[in-house]
């Protein structure tokens, strides 16, 4: 973790960008709903560790204290463009998610917002179709007192 916080893009993105577990998660659901036969041999190689035929099952496939950001870090650390654009994307990630769920909590808000207005005016038309001789209805965009 210290090394990517000290020279990469920091733990956290790296987690988001690299090594997301749902990507794990849709990559191993993946495999499970492919046929054997169309497997490639790194495919197989993760299913037999994960699901093997015997024994217990062993994570050894994750990548553990590796990243392509270390990497590219240590083979060439003149060059700080791609750094720079794996940090820029990373930010791009990770705004994406935070706007993607500031949307769907905007949604939420002016569902339940309309739900109300709906359910308000539904209330003042009957207070108006029942206490008030002569009022338009509301749903002709129009509201006015007894003529």
């Amino acid at each position: 973790r210290f090394p990517l916080d000290q020279k990469g893009i920091g733990f956290d993105r790296h987690i988001v960008i690299e090594h997301n577990p749902r990507y794990y998660l849709f990559f191993l659901l993946g495999l499970k709903q492919k046929s054997r036969a169309n497997l490639t041999s790194q495919e197989t190689y993760v299913l037999d560790q994960v699901w093997p035929e015997r024994g217990s099952s062993s994570y050894r496939w994750l990548p553990r204290e590796q990243t392509f950001t270390l990497e590219m870090i240590e083979e060439d650390q003149e060059d700080t463009l791609p750094l720079r654009i794996l940090a820029l994307e990373s930010k791009v990630a990770l705004q994406s998610e935070r706007i993607e769920s500031q949307m769907t909590r905007n949604e939420q808000s002016i569902e339940a917002l309309q739900q109300t207005v709906i359910n308000s005016l539904d209330r003042f038309e009957r207070v108006l179709q029942g206490g008030t001789p002569g009022a338009r209805s509301l749903k002709d965009g129009t509201v006015s007192a007894a003529e």
